[in-house]
């Protein structure tokens, strides 16, 4: 519903599935299988899904005192196409996202997204691709540049994006057999509306990321990460890049629990000399997932990075973050899941005196009435914690869905 702040330590690779699947349950989520059959259409399925929500949020700008509460409508179709050969595989997916605001009409968006995917694989051993993408979206007030001051903007911040990764992958994911990936991106932010505020916004930010995998035995690889993200706000004096390495171990010590340990540092250097370099700060992610029951698991993790705020606002500091998640997913039937979550965020910001503290807890419940049919409902509770003013909240988020999938 609103956009959240998480740490950014990277990860790919073997690891990189056990995270995301924390990170999704402890915001709260659950999607029902998109891959449904889907609709045949000339070579390639096509994958129609149309969501819709009422949200009710008690603090929509995440204010401390005098809170607006106001019901949201979130309607979201979307569209996926796939073509998938014997050596490659091909995608096309779009959509839209129309939140209605019902107290605040001027806190209403309309966003949009779309990206086209290409990966090829020549050899056994290797593997590349690419991928474009574009998105019309938006800051809620609240957050972004009107983080504790929303009430003195008119309207959220809109915004127009273009991306574009190069992927390539060398190796087998074999006992003894060492695996490297390669990732180069770029990314172009441009605001569109209230431009005497938000032209010094704008940003160009470069990424690149590379991974070393060495299985030593069928269930527990060696990982090495390392990678750079440089942020270029055209002139405005604040450019900066990020770096991190980490490494590590992924396992799955049996087959109810997998997990991976990373350590390493990470750092962030400005391009002004009137800022101050942070130095190398330890940075670690740590993740386990437990399954001791077939219909039942736990999922724990914890990560700590400080070049989260490389690609932040222009003017803001970099923060050294610390994350921990824990969550718990139980399938009661075939057709009934629930997740119950928690997050604690530590942001430590490196030119100022400035902590913050978040708490998020999360529930909801999803039920597949039918394949293409799933129910859900769900309430969240996030408490944020600052030394500075004007930035300490509490909000809470009650919402109903409906997903409909073909």
């Amino acid at each position: 519903m609103k956009n959240k702040k998480i740490c950014t330590a990277i990860v790919s690779g073997p690891s990189a599935l056990l995270l995301v699947a924390g990170v999704a349950a402890s915001a709260g989520v659950f999607a029902a299988d998109d891959d449904q059959g889907g609709i045949e259409v000339g070579p390639g399925y096509l994958y129609p899904t149309l969501t819709i929500e009422e949200i009710y949020d008690d603090n929509i700008f995440d204010q401390d005192g005098s809170e607006k509460g106001s019901l949201i409508t979130k309607i979201t179709p979307e569209l996926r196409y796939e073509l998938e050969g014997e050596y490659q595989r091909y995608s096309l997916s779009g959509g839209v996202s129309k939140g209605i605001f019902h107290s605040s009409r001027d806190d209403s968006y309309l966003d949009g997204k779309a990206l086209a995917e290409a990966f090829f694989t020549p050899t056994d051993r290797i593997t590349y691709g690419v991928d474009f993408g574009y998105v019309e979206g938006h800051e809620d007030r609240g957050s972004g540049d009107s983080e504790g001051n929303a009430t003195l903007f008119k309207s959220p911040d809109e915004y127009h994006e273009w991306s574009s990764n190069l992927h390539f992958v060398y190796g087998l994911d074999e006992i003894y057999a060492p695996q490297i990936r390669l990732l180069a991106g770029y990314n172009d932010r441009e605001f569109d509306n209230n431009r005497t505020r938000t032209v010094g916004s704008d940003v160009e930010t470069t990424t690149l990321r590379g991974g070393f995998t060495f299985r030593i035995a069928p269930h527990t690889a060696l990982e090495l990460e390392a990678s750079s993200v440089g942020s270029d706000y055209n002139g405005t004096g604040s450019d900066r890049t990020g770096y991190a390495v980490l490494a590590g171990l992924s396992w799955e010590a049996t087959y109810q629990t997998t997990g991976f340990l990373k350590v390493g540092a990470s750092k962030v250097n400005f391009d002004s000399s009137a800022r101050e370099d942070t130095s190398w700060e330890p940075s670690w992610l740590v993740g386990v997932n437990w399954e001791p029951l077939e219909y039942s698991s736990f999922t724990f993790s914890t990560a700590r990075d400080i070049t989260g705020g490389v690609t932040g606002e222009p003017d803001s500091d970099v923060s050294e973050d610390t994350e921990f998640t824990a969550s718990w997913r139980y399938e009661w039937t075939d057709y009934i899941l629930s997740t119950v979550s928690y997050s604690r965020l530590e942001e430590e910001y490196w030119q100022s005196t400035r902590d913050d503290t978040t708490h998020t807890y999360a529930f909801d419940v999803a039920y597949a009435m039918r394949d293409w049919l799933t129910l859900g409902a769900g309430y969240s509770h996030e408490e944020k914690d600052s030394n500075a003013a004007n930035l300490d909240y509490k909000d809470n988020i009650y919402y109903v869905n409906v997903k409909i999938g073909l």
